[in-house]
Order: structure tokens, then sequence, then C-alpha cells
């Protein structure tokens, strides 16, 4: 009988792509099996440097693996079979993505048993980690809003108990980059490149918002402040537009380390006691939950 394959979630992003075996665990759950292999990407950087960078990750974690099974991530617009990027705000676009990273893995010695069938939205591999990782913020949510922050932002959401892409729902909802609340879109509001923009077009004088709110700065206050009333917004929409009333809501990614701190966290919690928010937000402490999920819908796939 020949062997189980490695597992391998990989996450792309507009900065870089990251990747780690991920391993089955009790009841149906998925936990990081290596540590994490990353490769960073300067901005604007074209197609063939986000497949070298993949393929190198691969190879890395797979470590002469006899045969590798893998799910990947990448944020944009998916080609009609979903193993292409037809177009990508933050991100590279490559039609036949898939295809070349494939080719790349095998030039590698990467023997894959066999091919990933289409490109995820990384806010579904996000959530899906979130939800199926023994430590992930939507464990047992039932209904739920993932909202992961970087670059730009990335959304889905849990439904009756099932990770679920944004685009799946099917209710006219609007990305958070085309979507506007006020002058600005959501994703210039909540976004962690948002955050620092508008914190130092406030005056802040530390490196992020999260430490200048630890040195007291109001400037720090004033913006943070302003992304969790943006956050409430945000949320009053997508329970609007699903029709459904969020069980819990995961923030993710790099947003999470800005809200990890305690500082931060505090002000998040005063800011929502007595809001609809209040007691349904968690900061999630799963770093690299779309690695996990990656992994585990590859697996669910496959199965």
């Amino acid at each position: 009988m020949s062997a189980e394959p490695v597992l391998v979630g990989v996450d792309g992003g507009g900065s870089g792509v990251r990747a780690a075996r991920v391993v089955r665990t009790e009841g149906g759950l998925y936990d990081f099996g290596s540590a994490f292999v990353l490769r960073a990407i300067d901005a604007g950087s074209d197609a063939r440097t986000y497949v070298r960078a993949a393929a190198d990750v691969v190879a890395e974690v797979a470590d002469g693996a006899a045969s590798v099974l893998f799910g990947m991530g990448m944020p944009g617009r998916k080609t009609e079979d979903g193993r292409g990027i037809a177009y990508a705000l933050h991100g590279p676009v490559d039609v036949e993505f898939l295809a070349h990273l494939e080719s790349a893995l095998g030039a590698r010695g990467v023997r894959l048993a066999a091919s990933c069938a289409r490109l995820d939205d990384d806010g579904l591999l996000g959530c899906a980690g979130e939800r199926l990782s023994p430590r992930g913020a939507l464990r047992d949510a039932n209904d739920a809003y993932y909202l992961g922050g970087g670059t730009g932002l990335a959304e889905a959401f849990v439904v009756a108990g099932e990770p679920t892409a944004f685009e799946d729902c099917g209710r006219g909802l609007s990305r958070a980059w085309r979507q506007f609340d006020g002058e600005m879109t959501f994703e210039e509001r909540l976004s962690v490149r948002a955050l620092n923009q508008a914190y130092r077009r406030a005056g802040g004088r530390a490196d992020l918002p999260e430490v200048g709110l630890a040195h007291g700065e109001s400037a720090a206050r004033e913006t943070l402040t302003g992304a969790i009333q943006a956050l409430q917004r945000l949320v009053a929409r997508r329970e609007e537009a699903l029709g459904l009333r969020f069980d819990r809501i995961a923030i993710s990614q790099r947003l999470a380390s800005v809200f990890a701190t305690s500082p931060a966290r505090d002000l998040l919690e005063a800011s929502i006691e007595g809001t609809p928010l209040e007691g349904r937000v968690a900061v999630s402490e799963v770093r690299g939950s779309a690695v996990v999920g990656a992994g585990a819908m590859a697996d669910r796939r496959r199965a």
C-alpha cells in the first residue's frame, strides 16, 4: 500500500508566499505539521516571481516526500476553471498559474499525488483554517464572518457550519474594496496598510498604530477607534445582505496582530461594549490560518 501523500498548505498574498505541512487531527480537524517557510515578494512583482516563490516553499516543506498534495490560496478573481488568476488588485495575474506552478514543482523533483484542483480565495482558506483548527476563532461556529486584514481585506463566511467563499453566497454582496463607507471604501478604512497610512496622516510617531497606542498617542487611539467603528458598520451590512446573525466575527491575518496587543484589545472590547458586536468578536490566535485551511480544503476535496 502506498504511503499517504504529505499535505501542504500554501498561502499567497500581495507581499509573499508561505507554506507548511498540515496534518489531520482528531474530530476531522487540521493543524500545522511543520514550521512555516516564507518567501517575501516585492509589491508589483510579476507572476513568474510568485510561481518561483511558491514552488520554492512547497519543495522546501515537502523535503523529499514521496508524494505531495497541496492546496493554495491567492487573491484576485479566478479563471473559469479556477486554476488561474484573471484579475487581481493585490498580486499577480496569470491565467495558467497552477499549470506553471506544477511544472516548476516537477522541475524541483516534487512528485504530486494529484493536481491542485483550484486556487482558492485567501478569505475562504483563512475562514476554513479558523473553523477547522483546534485553536481557531470560528471553532464550533454555525454562522460566522471572517475578516482578514493585510495589504487588502479578505472576507468569507461560515454558513450552517461550512466555510463558504464570499462569491458563493450569491446575495449581491460587494467586495470591501468596492463598497463605500462614506467617502472611502471599507478596505481603505480597515486594511492594515490603510490603518498605517491613516495613523501617519494623523501625526503618529511610532512605527505602527498599536505601538503608538501603547505609548498613549491620541493619533493611534483615533485611528484604531475609527477602524472599530467601520468594523461595526461592515458587519451590519454583511448580516443584512445574508439575512443572518453571526455567532462570531473573526479578526484574522495581520489585522489580528494589531488587536492582539493588550492596549488595542482593551480598546476593541471597550468600544464594542453595549453594541450589537459585544461578545461576538474573536481575535485570531492562529498565525497563518489560511495555510491550515489550504491543506484542509485540498484533503477534503480528495476524500
